[in-house]
């Protein structure tokens, strides 16, 4: 069943094929909209065709070309800002750079449940 027209759309960002698309379908299962790229450029490129109309990035900290982090920071120089959910398996928020201040409490650690990744979406788009 395809999302609603006004659903919210969320980009997810992640290396693992797998686990991306796991995500993207489980998050339009959950009535989302879903977008999604295989590491932070090709993420990057996304939110700079779609302009403002991605509500969220649910985004791995380390990939290769781009993590994100560091998606979090080329988004916030160009100006966008879309509200970002990281994961990591590494057991640290921080991954290869440094932890962002204003991001904190935005970190859902691998493995998660799906239940967990809903609930954490629910929040930082504030439909909690």
């Amino acid at each position: 069943m395809p999302p609603p027209p006004d659903a919210r759309r969320i980009l997810v960002v992640e290396d693992e094929t797998l686990l991306r698309n796991l995500t993207t379908r489980f998050l339009q299962q959950s009535g989302y909209s879903t977008l999604n790229a295989a590491d932070g450029e090709e993420a990057l490129e996304l939110l700079e065709r779609e302009g403002g109309l991605i509500d969220l990035v649910v985004t791995d900290l380390k990939m290769p070309r781009l993590g994100g982090i560091g998606l979090y920071r080329a988004t916030r120089r160009r100006g966008m800002l879309v509200p970002m959910l990281f994961t990591s398996a590494g057991g640290s928020a921080e991954g290869d750079d440094p932890w962002p201040a204003d991001v904190s409490g935005r970190f859902l650690p691998k493995p998660w449940e799906l239940e967990d990744l809903l609930s954490a979406v629910r929040q930082v788009l504030g439909e909690v």
